[in-house]
């Protein structure tokens, strides 16, 4: 076990769990809405309107991966401080990375095949997506929505090594460091204009590494993942993780109030409209996207809460499934966004009966595979 600057109590926060689950199901309505909200099947006679689906990409994006990010770091920093950095890193590398190469060289490859074939194919019929070899320049998109995983690995990884840091600097240290924690939750609610300046210029960081270095911040380094992406999204790891070492301030934003529903139904509102109407410049919309993002990131912790409260228990079963809902969804949304374009069904019609039968569909497969086999829990889960 790592010493660490406080010791981790036993708890287990249901609601974030939720969140969590919830959080990575949402991706089956975002990559939905990004299929009718571009041109992918522009030859399939789509001829919905795109704008109501690039305001719900819009919308979903502007917080769902800042929240998952947060959340995934406030679990992380409560494992560290449970376990060892070796057994942490057994746990999530089997946790991570054996799901990510499950569905990489399966579906994945698969999915990319799909839409070589689309391209050509007006209609769908046995064996049309395997007419050709798979295109070699495709292979740069292999990752498709698998990326997060190699992105929140990399900050486990980080979190290891500040953990073995931190382990390594004594006792005198961690001293000050609970002395900091302490001082940031006695902060009072007034003083949240302060870190709402910080998260400003924290936005900016990325773009201002990207300037400076752009050959090493814009390219595709790790994994298929630019490291602007890494920076981008590590401030709401990183407060997640802090937020761990915080109990009165994590409960404080887990209670629920009028305010956090009002300001994250503004912040998915307002920031898609703006950055539709194009009022600011690029340079603007990342402050306005950064408060935004953060407004919800604070928001949703309260909302999680009250909502598991009123469902109960029965809340859970938005956890279990959500990681084999988020691996297989994505091919799923393709094909079948395929298959109705194909046969005439556009518009909302076809929206929703993509969302429905991914959601049924991923549902299905894991009650009635992947929970009832070990090697399917392991493929998939990582369990």
């Amino acid at each position: 076990m790592v010493d660490t600057p406080a010791a981790a109590p036993r708890l287990y926060y249901g609601d974030l769990d939720v969140a969590r689950g919830v959080l990575m199901a949402l991706g089956v309505f975002l990559h939905s809405a990004v299929l009718f909200s571009t041109d992918v099947f522009a030859n399939y006679g789509a001829d919905s309107d795109p704008g109501p689906y690039r305001f719900l990409v819009d919308a979903i994006h502007l917080f769902r991966m800042p929240a998952f990010f947060a959340v995934s770091g406030f679990f992380c920093a409560m494992s560290l401080r449970r376990q060892s950095v070796t057994a942490f890193l057994r746990l999530k590398s089997r946790r991570i990375l054996v799901p990510l190469l499950s569905v990489l060289l399966t579906f994945n490859m698969i999915e990319l095949w799909l839409r070589q074939a689309a391209r050509s194919e007006p209609e769908i019929h046995a064996g049309a997506a395997f007419r050709f070899p798979l295109d070699p320049t495709l292979f740069g998109e292999l990752l498709l929505h698998l990326w997060f995983l190699v992105v929140v690995f990399v900050y486990f990884l980080l979190a290891m090594l500040v953990t073995a840091l931190v382990a390594a600097v004594g006792e005198r240290r961690h001293k000050i460091a609970r002395g900091a924690f302490a001082r940031i939750e006695r902060m009072p609610n007034a003083a949240i204009g302060t870190w709402f300046l910080a998260a400003i210029a924290l936005a900016y960081a990325p773009h201002a590494a990207g300037s400076l270095g752009p050959e090493l911040i814009y390219p595709q380094w790790v994994f298929g993942i630019a490291p602007f992406t890494i920076l981008y999204y590590a401030p709401f790891f990183a407060f997640g993780a802090a937020l761990n070492f915080m109990p009165q301030l994590t409960e404080r934003w887990r209670q629920f109030s009028l305010p956090k529903l009002l300001g994250f139904s503004a912040a998915i509102v307002l920031v898609p409209a703006v950055a539709a109407s194009g009022w600011f410049g690029e340079t603007a919309m990342v402050a306005v996207s950064a408060i935004g993002a953060w407004i919800c990131v604070l928001s949703i912790f309260g909302l999680f809460n009250a909502a598991m409260r009123l469902v109960g228990d029965r809340s859970r079963a938005f956890a279990e499934p959500a990681y084999t809902i988020y691996l297989l969804h994505h091919i799923l949304v393709f094909l079948l966004g395929w298959l109705l374009l194909s046969q005439g069904i556009d518009g909302a019609l076809a929206f929703g009966l993509v969302v429905a039968s991914t959601l049924g569909l991923t549902l299905t497969i894991h009650y009635s595979v992947v929970r009832k086999s070990a090697a399917m829990r392991l493929l998939l889960n990582g369990k």
